[in-house]
């Protein structure tokens, strides 16, 4: 639950209320947090299969200073991927019709607003 959710179509696990987090899926292999510094340096590995209940991980991500995402934020991410969906479910020559229509008004918009 805590990684995977409940398995319904597009579940998302609690890990997902967390900021800074990507999730690489590697088939049978067990569930291991690598920790890497703003550089991109690899700094620590924890063995999340060793943590039994999912208040264990919550406190250990809040250990490890990852924050939990604001309702803006979860707003924001729920709607870039809306969009990309819909995106993606286009056709290709009309979807970047209509993306580059969209940064052009957007960028007009902008420059008319200074």
């Amino acid at each position: 639950m805590f990684l995977k959710g409940d398995k319904k179509p597009g579940s998302v696990g609690e890990i997902d209320e967390y900021k800074g987090i990507e999730i690489e899926w590697k088939r049978g292999k067990k569930a291991i947090l690598t920790i890497f510094d703003d550089e991109g340096k690899q700094i620590e590995d924890v063995k999340l299969y060793e943590l039994k209940t999912r208040p264990e991980m919550h406190q250990l991500l809040l250990d490890k200073g990852f924050r939990k995402k604001t309702e803006e934020e979860r707003m924001t991410e729920i709607q870039v991927v809306r969009t990309e969906s819909q995106l993606k479910a286009m056709d290709p020559p009309m979807a970047v019709y209509q993306t580059m229509t969209t940064v052009y008004f957007l960028a007009f918009a902008l420059i008319a607003g200074k």
